[in-house]
């Protein structure tokens, strides 16, 4: 279409701009000033839409202790991602568990850190979100400590007013949205999660139906994990032959990256836990397979950039201050309308090739 229309104004722009000059030569320069400029102009459109259907936002876990770590009146080690996540300016936040811990209130846990991205926030530090930018799944303890979970489901409301949703969970503790490019579907492994279930039937259905460039899952409990708490045989469902971008996972306080082929179809999918939110950090066990990255040396939080051309992940550490460190990144690359295809991007190398 570029061609076309470079062909177009070329002729055009030699016909009205002859009578400035009747050197061919002038009105060829002209012409090509002219289609240069249009392309730009193009290009410029085309980057600004792309730029209104991107992404950023962050992923963290077991986070929610104010009565941890604390000085004064605050934990310092959740102020430190919380900080590390406004510095890394993300549309909104989802979490992956363990929201709430102890009999602390679940405002000065959660409201404290994260009010202004909280939609309906009737909490008491600011005036929250017009709009939810926090979407955050069920941990174990957000069903034992506290309020359980009753004091959750009355504290948000989710996915949240006017967010795209499918709508058909029929429950707050399990449900997706969608922004951007990017589906999200929240599971709660507290809430049955075996064979025939209906929250995995729920999900099954749900993703076949959706249309979005990238399919997100999240979850509390680990399906893979080589911390403390291990892997969790009950949320290894069959996330790969279903068309899933990737699985985050809390529960183990540690940053994991793991990649697997779970049907030995070539295909690889990546599973990461994200726990280092802020609670506490856990130690590593035994690796598991497929282990790429491993880290628990401090805090931090991932933060994933979405188009239609691709996916990124980054975890992202406090240490050396409110821009932190880069610990880890991953790309996924899809076709795209460009003419671009993914030759290559297992282990974390892509390698793209344009037509």
């Amino acid at each position: 279409m570029v061609k076309i229309l470079a062909s177009c104004v070329s002729a055009r722009a030699v016909a009205r701009l002859s009578f400035l000059d009747t050197s061919p030569s002038v009105s060829r320069s002209l012409a090509i000033l002219l289609v240069f400029a249009l392309l730009i102009s193009i290009a410029s459109f085309a980057s600004f839409a792309q730029a209104t259907k991107n992404l950023r936002f962050a992923a963290i876990g077991d986070y929610g202790d104010n009565s941890s770590n604390i000085n004064g009146s605050e934990n310092v080690e959740m102020r430190a991602v919380a900080n590390l996540i406004d510095d890394k300016n993300v549309k909104l936040i989802i979490t992956t568990g363990d929201n709430s811990y102890t009999s602390t209130a679940i405002d000065t846990n959660i409201g404290k850190y994260y009010a202004d991205y909280i939609g309906s926030y009737s909490g008491g530090y600011g005036d929250g979100a017009t709009s939810n930018a926090f979407f955050p799944s069920a941990g174990n303890h957000d069903y034992s400590d506290g309020g359980g979970i009753s004091t959750y489901l009355s504290y948000f409301t989710l996915p949240g007013i006017g967010i795209s949703t499918s709508g058909t969970s029929g429950t707050e503790t399990y449900y997706d949205f969608v922004q951007g490019p990017v589906h999200f579907f929240v599971i709660d492994p507290n809430n049955g999660t075996g064979v025939g279930s209906i929250q995995r039937n729920w999900l099954q259905a749900q993703h076949a139906a959706s249309t979005s460039t990238w399919k997100i899952v999240y979850d509390h409990h680990p399906p893979f994990s080589s911390a403390l708490h291990m892997s969790t045989p009950d949320m290894q469902w069959p996330f790969e032959e279903r068309g899933v971008t990737a699985v985050l996972s809390g529960h183990d306080h540690v940053y994991e990256r793991i990649i697997r082929d779970d049907n030995s179809d070539g295909t690889d999918i990546p599973y990461f836990i994200t726990g280092l939110g802020g609670s506490s950090r856990y130690p590593f066990i035994t690796p598991v397979s497929g282990i790429k990255v491993r880290y628990n040396s401090d805090f931090g939080a991932m933060i994933v950039d979405a188009s239609d051309a691709r996916i990124t992940f980054t975890f992202w550490s406090v240490a050396g201050g409110v821009g932190g460190t880069l610990i880890d990144t991953y790309t996924i690359v899809a076709s795209t309308d460009d003419g671009c295809y993914v030759l290559n991007a297992s282990t974390g190398k892509t390698v793209v090739f344009c037509l």
